[in-house]
């Protein structure tokens, strides 16, 4: 199955800044043509059996009144091998129907759907088509300067989900601030649950003091949802910490009876066996010991390997 961001959430981020596919092609290497302003368009590209393909969605790059380049986004959160034949399709098609160059962005923050992506459009699968970039969640940016995220939010957020749970991804509490501050009501019930779904530990952890230190969130929204994952996270090591303290003290329990049976047998019980015995916290280990100390002669017997 999937897992992180939806594939909605993901669309909806260029819809909102059309800009951010003609960015990110930019930063793949892509040779766009100058164009002055975005626009959305519809996404069906018509075929010959009636049949029509459907890209997730389709920016124009306009420079004078003319469209000089048309960029389809498709998200892709798992494999898919007819995609192999369907997007060259895509980029043939949409250059026919809009008489301009094409580019396929291929967007997904999965590293292994990724790596499947960039197989089936290399060179050697149905030959090299051009045009086709994937976007690999390793190269889209880190951004952990709250000063930029005005300018570019949806990049902000799409820094967010694909880096949340990477190491070092405690840095990016700041520009999560940023985004409760900035994002209208709408847009941040839409990404809320998804970036605090993503979060890591230590993530979550540097929301969680901003708000122990009061910080001032424009909306309760937000900083509710963090309280409700930072409570989940407590209540989760709490019920670790209960589990693990249980096995500590069946461990403790059946240490002394190893050295009970062993006492009880006559038998001497130095320090060293004594500290060996009662430091060992491998519930099999004692199993095991407390069924020699019934038969063990010596504390080289109860202590034999295996």
């Amino acid at each position: 199955m999937p897992t992180g961001p939806s594939h909605e959430l993901l669309i909806e981020l260029f819809r909102s800044e059309p800009t951010l596919a003609a960015t990110l092609l930019e930063a793949l290497h892509a040779e766009l043509p100058a164009f002055e302003r975005v626009e959305i368009a519809d996404a069906t590209l018509p075929t010959v059996d009636a049949s029509p393909l459907r890209a997730d969605l389709l920016v124009r790059l306009v420079q004078g009144g003319a469209v000089q380049s048309v960029v389809l986004v498709e998200v892709q959160r798992a494999p898919d091998e007819a995609k192999r034949f369907d997007w060259p399709a895509y980029v043939a098609l949409a250059q026919r129907l809009h008489r301009c160059q094409a580019w396929l962005l291929v967007v997904t923050l999965d590293e292994a759907v990724a790596r499947w992506a960039v197989r089936i459009t290399a060179a050697g699968s149905l030959g090299h088509v051009e045009r086709i970039a994937v976007l690999d969640p390793g190269a889209i940016p880190w951004l952990t300067d709250p000063a930029v995220v005005g300018a570019t939010p949806e990049l902000a957020i799409l820094s967010t989900l694909a880096h949340a749970a990477d190491p070092g991804a405690e840095a990016l509490a700041p520009v999560v601030l940023a985004l409760v501050r900035l994002l209208d009501d709408s847009r941040r019930s839409i990404y809320a649950d998804e970036i605090l779904g993503a979060a890591s530990g230590a993530l979550m952890k540097q929301l969680d003091k901003a708000i122990l230190d009061n910080y001032e969130f424009k909306s309760p929204y937000f900083r509710d949802k963090i309280a409700q994952a930072a409570a989940a996270a407590a209540a989760a090591a709490a019920a670790q910490a209960h589990t693990e303290g249980v096995s500590q003290g069946r461990a403790a329990e059946k240490a002394t009876d190893v050295l009970a049976v062993f006492e009880a047998r006559g038998l001497a019980v130095s320090d060293d066996l004594r500290a060996r015995v009662l430091g060992c916290s491998d519930l099999d280990q004692l199993g095991v010991w407390l069924r020699r100390a019934a038969t063990a002669t010596s504390a080289d017997d109860l202590l034999l390997p295996g």
